[in-house]
């Protein structure tokens, strides 16, 4: 795992969330428990800090 100085000037973190509990499609199935992997969802942002 690589860590970034979060001090540094122009910092670049990634922030990954998963919709684990979102009813994504109405149905009342929470995603974490939809029975095909490719209806689940995930979301990944790379942020640059500034000071």
């Amino acid at each position: 795992m690589d860590v970034p100085d979060l001090t540094a000037a122009g910092a670049r973190v990634q922030l990954i969330t998963d919709s684990g509990s979102a009813d994504l499609y109405g149905d009342g199935t929470e995603a974490k428990d939809l029975t095909h992997a490719e209806w689940k969802k995930a979301r990944a942002a790379w942020f640059t800090l500034n000071p």
